[in-house]
């Protein structure tokens, strides 16, 4: 007999899952989709309550999963109103100021999914069904991280809005449409016919290395992925993920969430900002402020001038806004971002996501299993202690995993990397730029991840091996001899 309908929820979070259970769910389903759900609620604080129904069946192998989920039509200038009535953060506050003052769509409206449709005051708690998601059941799951990372990238569709279709993948457009950017920052709404690699970001001037999906070929033919998905990620829920490939959500998933008008579980009543010309509380000089999180008040915001921001001993959540900042988190979890200017930021104790924002910045996740992502400019990351995922964005940067089993990518530009000890994978994609690792030791568990399809070509030159994947872009493995190399030290391509 299928698994009796229950209400899942959190302690401290609003946000009630309302799941029916088909005859294909398991318990070790329903684990992976508490699992996700908790995940969810952990973060985001909205009072609403989402009607799931979850399954399992056989479909094809290039999915790990499906979803269908309710829509509510809507104007473009309404989303955007509901956008900026419902901006709570610092993140919201920028990425509506940049929204579009035209409509993108020329009148053909949004389609926004139905719970998120909820939380923005768009339509009332209806009887229908919000998200239905089946995953394929062809598929060897786990039911551990594969299942709930692809059950966070399913949930993150159809109850969140993380979905596009810039209405060439559907007649209406959605949410993710508006934060699609090229690496200059401009908007992009031709879903690859271009062939321009676009970007989340949350406006044009603060852009991630999250790279979208395109499913659109430059002779129109479209791929039939998902517009909203990362591209050329690993371990993150909304990048590609399946059986054997566990998936969390990372600091840039969240930041999309937030913008599309969930509220942060740390927000209500926590928050310390400085908007420029107030009178600070405590002030080093004129140029900026010393501020410092609370257990009651975790939230906090430098504002404009060279500040100085420390954490609490609980889970913050810290930004650097512009200007030269110094952030430290405190023992527990943080959420770091320098945002504009040179910022020098340690996430301590805790298992911290440090993002350095636009311009150069040095950062260290410290202790913990951190995600380090250094964003745009010429960054210097280090994981510390802990297994962590580091990555370097657009610029030359300087990446080192510290101890621990470590995931490190350069992205993009012409980067160093260091894995430290433990097992490290770095990954390499098709036109990353020049990277050179320095200490690649395949005895020590270390491994070359290429993303899938990767097209490339091994040589030794020196002393060193060289992994060419063609215009000028290479990953050197400084010191090592190719010759040496069993066949499993390079995966993925």
């Amino acid at each position: 007999m299928p698994i009796a309908p229950e209400s899942v929820t959190l302690s401290g979070s609003n946000l009630v899952f309302e799941n029916t259970y088909g005859p294909g769910v398991t318990e070790a389903y329903r684990s992976a989709i508490i699992a996700a759900e908790n995940a969810f609620q952990s973060h985001f604080s909205n009072a609403v309550t989402v009607s799931m129904n979850f399954d399992m069946e056989a479909m094809s192998p290039a999915f790990s999963a499906h979803n269908e989920y309710a829509v509510v039509a809507v104007s473009y200038r309404d989303f955007v109103n509901a956008l900026t009535a419902h901006a709570t953060t610092a993140d919201d506050r920028t990425a509506v100021a940049g929204l579009p003052t035209t409509d993108p769509s020329h009148g053909v409206g949004f389609w926004i999914p139905a719970a998120e449709a909820r939380v923005l005051g768009l339509a009332s708690q209806g009887q229908t069904v919000d998200d239905t998601i089946t995953l394929n059941s062809s598929l060897a799951f786990t039911f551990g991280g594969d299942a709930v990372g692809v059950l966070e990238h399913e949930i993150s569709e159809g109850v969140f809005g993380r979905v596009s279709s810039l209405g060439l993948q559907q007649v209406g457009w959605q949410p993710m449409d508006l934060f699609r950017f090229d690496a200059f920052g401009h908007r992009d709404f031709s879903g690859g016919a271009d062939g321009t690699a676009t970007y989340f970001g949350i406006d044009g001037a603060h852009l991630t290395s999250l790279q979208f999906h395109n499913s659109i070929g430059a002779g129109g033919a479209n791929d039939g992925y998902d517009l909203a998905d990362w591209d050329h990620t690993s371990g993150d829920a909304f990048g590609p993920g399946g059986p054997g490939a566990p998936g969390t959500m990372s600091a840039g998933d969240l930041q999309a969430l937030d913008v599309l008008g969930w509220t942060p579980g740390s927000t209500p009543g926590s928050s310390q900002t400085n908007p420029g010309g107030s009178s600070p509380p405590s002030a080093p000089g004129a140029s900026g402020l010393s501020l410092a999180a609370t257990s009651s008040s975790t939230e906090v915001h430098g504002g404009v001038g060279n500040d100085t921001i420390s954490g609490a001993p609980v889970a913050d959540y810290l930004r650097g806004d512009d200007g030269n900042d110094s952030v430290a988190g405190g023992a527990a979890f943080d959420d770091i971002n320098g945002n504009q200017g040179n910022d020098t930021i340690h996430g301590n104790g805790g298992d911290d996501w440090v993002v350095g924002g636009k311009d150069n910045d040095v950062l260290s996740g410290d202790a913990g299993a951190d995600i380090v992502w250094g964003n745009l400019g010429a960054d210097t990351l280090d994981g510390g202690d802990g297994n962590d995922q580091v990555r370097g964005g657009q610029g030359d940067d300087s990446l080192a995993g510290g101890a621990g089993a470590d995931f490190i990518s350069g992205d993009r530009g012409n980067d160093t990397e260091s894995g430290g000890a433990g097992a490290d994978t770095f990954h390499f994609s098709q036109d990353a730029g020049v990277d050179r690792v320095l200490d690649f030791n395949y005895a020590e568990g270390d491994r070359v991840q290429l993303d899938p399809g990767t097209t490339y070509s091994l040589h030794q030159v020196g002393a060193d091996t060289i992994i060419d994947t063609g215009a000028g872009n290479e990953m050197i493995l400084v010191g090592v001899q190719l010759s040496n190399l069993p066949s499993d030290w390079i995966l993925g391509a």
